[in-house]
């Protein structure tokens, strides 16, 4: 004897009114988000004159297991904040480790339009070299040594990011 297909139909209806009562009730992503955002501070000044990312990646070694990064760009004044997937803002609930990418802004150089800027003109090489503006140990969530938590009401200043400049040689 096989399944009573009425029971398949009202099984599959009673999913899809599930699934849309999720939905309905903000759980379509699957977690929950709050706004995240602060400064990002090198040795105690605004990061500023860069090209700059923030990322949060979830630490699962303390409970967060979510499978998605959360990233920002660093703004003129050093500041940032979260995003993920199509431009939603905020991030969820738990522990991260933070990489921060800062480079020198590149440098735009205009096509030659004389004769003369023609004529010397010597293109360099396809791939553009950028100066690190921070340590370089901040590249990587594994390397950069900052873990923050992310929770509903954050205390001021508690996703601020205090980095220091690139190393000398």
């Amino acid at each position: 004897m096989k399944g009573d297909p009425l029971l398949g139909r009202c099984l599959l209806r009673s999913l899809a009114v599930a699934c849309l009562i999720a939905a309905a009730a903000g759980c379509g992503s699957g977690f929950k988000t709050v706004p995240v955002g602060g400064k990002v501070l090198v040795d105690g000044k605004p990061l500023a004159g860069a090209d700059a990312t923030v990322l949060f990646r979830p630490d699962p070694s303390k409970g967060n297991t979510l499978n998605l990064d959360f990233a920002g760009s660093v703004d003129e004044e050093g500041n940032y904040t979260l995003y993920h997937g199509n431009s939603n803002r905020g991030a969820a609930p738990g522990w991260y480790k933070i990489a921060v990418v800062a480079t020198e802004q590149l440098e735009v150089r205009k096509p030659p339009s004389t004769p003369e800027e023609k004529r010397r003109f010597r293109p360099g090489p396809s791939a553009h070299f950028r100066k690190s503006m921070i340590d370089t140990k901040y590249n990587l969530p594994t390397s950069s040594g900052i873990e923050i938590e992310v929770v509903e009401n954050p205390a001021p200043g508690a996703y601020d990011l205090k980095l220091t400049g690139p190393a000398t040689r």
